[in-house]
């Protein structure tokens, strides 16, 4: 699975993201703008996103992840 955040934004427009961590909701995590991921098992996972900008500013987001 690839999850990609290409469209990430920061609220100010001159400060460029400069991290993506990904924490995958298995125990594992990844780094970077679009990361591959393969889970183990079948179930539900929270998956989240958290940004950080060249002004050292945060957010994260959370997604379920249904695998089957």
């Amino acid at each position: 699975m690839t999850f990609d955040a290409t469209a990430s934004w920061t609220f100010d427009p001159n400060a460029a993201i400069i991290t993506y961590g990904w924490d995958f909701g298995d125990g594992t995590n990844g780094t970077g703008m679009s990361v591959n991921h393969t889970y183990a098992l079948p179930g539900e996972y929270m998956m989240c996103l958290e940004v950080t900008d060249e002004e050292q500013r945060c957010n994260a987001r959370y997604m379920p992840i249904m695998v089957q």
